[in-house]
């Protein structure tokens, strides 16, 4: 009885402890973040009930309970010829279909379309989509926009705006065949609206992942064959592709590289470039990707295995928790890179890494923890996962993630959304993790992991989040559940 009795003393002061810290550290970063200058806007639901496509079912079902109603997986970008035009893509409708949202009053309202001919509920012939990956917009204010499609074989479509999002062209097809493809990724060339960027992975049957990349260089009419710029290898994997524009017109296409070692049966995960000085026409190095910083894998066997639920122990699903995001300063020319990495815990768990290259890629600096979960609070509690980054006009690096912080004793997974920023400047440089201290949080207030679908076994909000800029400020969309959602997509501003 008196070790019962103990154990259970021991239990009550520790749920205790741990509500008190909580307590504490809401406080704290609430001073934190009113010393730091950082205004938030309103916090805005993007994504519509009830669903649009209301009715239509195209017989798709993942494994888990995702529905019609669910809204996950998002980007945002910003119109080049008007800052108050801010366009948002998701993925929707029992991922059968891939939605746009568009705003023209600096994110205060919204409109949504879903975009057409990818699936049967939006006159194509596929049954499931994803991926909607918009990076940029053309400089005319044009939209290209590409999405993964699977219906028997696989593809890889591209649709386009030219009034902001509100109607979109049927999709011209640049890959399509036997293999998988996914991932894509829509970079809009910067100086020429008649130029935009499509690279993707593609899966062979040895399961090889290789670098595939297309282009228009016509204004969407006609779109090059895809062809393959980079194959990893047998059992190999390029993952996570962005083409980034560095200021002099040089293409960098940045992604994950995992090199299987056979004989012990784990991945090797690291940064990988390739540059163009020639629009994409050719790539170097010809023999592949030029290595960066090893991205320390929670699961070295696994690279897909990221954040687990501290309540629950189900996985937070990713398709590959080892992609890295990057962005390009179109001042200084360097490039900011953040993912999820073990190495800042000793394995135990992910925290996210920062690096930067000035030099396109040759050569990086040393990783540093960025993210400012508190490490007195119990080790499951201290992961931080899905970062997203982008780079303001004056220089302000703005880093965005989900962590479990204020997660305690009560019903449910606490979980929250944070903005960590710092201005590069001659004397306080961003590969110093003591100048990572701008951190406000974009929660009004914690939700439930728990409420989220359950995807392939795994709580999921997707695998990207979107963060684009608005001359100093920073415009942030993420989804998570609310009420009976198990996923919308919100909308938040956030700067000096």
């Amino acid at each position: 009885m008196n070790d019962k009795f103990d154990e259970l003393a021991e239990g009550m002061a520790q749920s205790i402890t741990r509500v008190l810290l909580c307590v504490a550290m809401a406080a704290q970063l609430a001073v934190h973040a009113h010393a730091d200058n950082f205004k938030l806007g309103p916090l805005i639901q993007v994504s519509k009930n009830p669903d649009p496509l209301a009715g239509c079912d195209t017989g798709f079902r993942p494994v888990g309970n995702v529905n019609f109603n669910d809204e996950i997986e998002t980007r945002i970008a910003v119109d080049p010829t008007n800052p108050s035009h801010l366009v948002a893509t998701w993925i929707g409708h029992g991922l059968q279909a891939n939605f746009v949202g568009v705003s023209f009053d600096d994110g205060a309202t919204w409109q949504e379309t879903a975009l057409p001919g990818l699936t049967t509920c939006t006159g194509g012939p596929f049954t499931l989509t994803v991926d909607p990956y918009l990076r940029s917009i053309a400089p005319n204010g044009d939209i290209y926009l590409a999405s993964a499609a699977v219906g028997g074989p696989s593809a890889i479509l591209v649709n386009k705006s030219t009034d902001g999002g509100l109607t979109w062209t049927m999709p011209i097809t640049i890959d399509q065949g036997q293999f998988f493809d996914d991932k894509p990724s829509t970079t809009a060339e910067p100086t020429d609206p008649r130029t935009a960027y499509v690279v993707f992975e593609r899966n062979s049957n040895n399961g090889t992942d290789s670098t595939f990349f297309s282009r228009t260089t016509d204004g969407g009419r006609t779109w090059e064959a895809a062809r393959e710029i980079s194959n990893p290898g047998k059992k190999n994997r390029n993952t996570g592709h962005n083409i980034l524009v560095l200021p002099g017109g040089t293409l960098v296409c940045f992604s994950s590289h995992e090199e299987y070692d056979s004989h012990a049966g784990t991945y090797r995960t690291s940064l990988a470039t390739l540059r163009s000085t020639d629009r994409g026409q050719t790539w170097l190095p010809v023999s592949g990707p030029t290595p960066g910083p090893e991205i320390k894998s929670i699961n070295p066997a696994d690279p897909g295995v990221g954040a687990t639920d501290p309540d629950t122990g189900l996985l937070v699903h990713e398709v590959d928790a080892a992609v890295a995001f990057a962005t390009v300063d179109p001042n200084s020319g360097a490039i900011y890179a953040v993912w999820e990495d073990s190495r800042f815990s000793g394995g135990q768990y992910n925290s996210i890494a920062f690096s930067q290259t000035t030099d396109g890629g040759l050569t990086w600096s040393e990783p540093i923890q960025v993210n400012q979960t508190p490490n007195n609070i119990p080790p499951a509690d201290r992961q931080a996962f899905r970062p997203t980054i982008a780079v303001a006009a004056d220089g302000t690096i703005g880093v965005t993630s989900y962590d479990f912080r204020f997660n305690d004793v009560s019903p449910g997974t606490r979980t929250d959304y944070w903005f960590v920023s710092m201005r590069p400047t001659k004397q306080r440089a961003p590969t110093d993790p003591s100048n990572w201290q701008n951190e406000v949080r974009l929660t009004d207030a914690s939700f439930d992991l728990q409420a989220a679908a359950i995807d392939y076994g795994g709580e999921f909000v997707g695998d990207s989040n979107g963060l684009a800029t608005v001359g100093n400020d920073f415009v942030a969309t993420w989804s998570m559940p609310a009420g009976t959602d198990q996923g919308n997509i919100y909308f938040r501003r956030v700067g000096p």
